[in-house]
C-alpha cells in the first residue's frame, strides 16, 4: 500500500504536466472531466485530499513522510484537505473506530485542530503527532503548542472543541465527507488528486 519516499511528489508533478490547474473537490463527489475522463483545470491549485485515521500505521507513515515532503516542496501549487475519519463507523450518534476508543479521541482532536488551522499550516504539528512513539491527547497537545500557529491559544481552542457540540458537529461532517466519496474509499490512507483516487501510486 505505502509506496515509499518521494512517490507522491512524482504523482503531483505528473498531474501538473497534464493539467494547468485543479478542481476544488475536497468534500464534493462531483468533478468535471474532459473527454478522457480526467479532471479539467480552471486556474486553481491542484487539489490533494487525504482521508485517514490517526492510529493507522500506514497513515502515520504517509503523513509524516511523503505528504509532509510534498507539502514543503509543492505547497505553492497544491491545496491540501485532511479528513481524519477513515474506517470509523457511525451508528446513530455512536462512533466506533478501527483502532479503538483512543483513535476516536485523536480523530476528534485532529478534526477540531484542523477547524482552526489550515491543513498546510497544520502539517508540522501533525507530523509531530504522527511520529510520536505513543500518540495521545497529551503528546498531541504538546505538538500543537510547539508546532502550530498561535500554539497555546490554538491548543486551548482545540481541547475545548473536543468536549463541545462543535466537535461533534465537525466530526459528523468528516464522516459525511468520507462516506460520500465516489468511488468509496477501500482502505486508509486514501488519497485523491483533483478528485481522482491515486490508489497504490503512493
Amino acid at each position: 500500500l505505502y509506496g515509499g519516499s518521494g512517490a507522491l511528489l512524482l504523482v503531483l508533478l505528473s498531474v501538473l504536466l497534464q493539467f494547468s490547474a485543479a478542481i476544488p473537490i475536497a468534500h464534493a463527489p462531483n468533478v468535471r472531466s474532459n473527454s478522457e475522463g480526467l479532471p479539467r483545470g480552471d486556474g486553481a491549485k491542484v487539489e490533494v485530499a487525504l482521508y485517514y485515521e490517526t492510529l493507522c500505521p500506514s497513515c502515520r507513515s504517509f503523513i509524516s513522510g511523503d505528504l509532509f515532503k510534498a507539502q514543503q516542496a509543492l505547497g505553492s501549487i497544491m491545496h491540501l484537505t485532511l479528513s481524519p475519519w477513515g474506517n470509523a463507523k457511525l451508528n446513530g450518534t455512536n462512533i466506533t473506530c478501527q483502532h479503538g476508543p483512543d483513535e476516536c479521541r485523536l480523530n476528534m482532536l485532529q478534526t477540531c485542530f484542523l477547524n482552526f488551522v489550515p491543513a498546510d499550516q497544520a502539517m508540522p504539528a501533525l507530523k509531530c503527532m504522527e511520529i510520536s512513539p505513543a500518540p495521545s491527547v497529551l503528546s498531541s497537545g504538546w505538538c500543537i503548542r510547539h508546532h502550530a500557529p498561535k500554539g497555546a491559544a490554538t491548543w486551548n481552542m482545540t481541547r475545548h472543541c473536543m468536549n463541545s457540540a462543535l466537535g461533534k458537529e465537525l466530526e459528523l461532517l468528516e464522516a459525511k465527507a468520507t462516506m460520500s466519496l465516489n468511488p468509496p474509499h477501500k482502505y486508509t490512507p486514501w488519497l485523491t488528486i483533483n478528485g481522482v483516487p491515486s490508489y497504490d501510486t503512493y
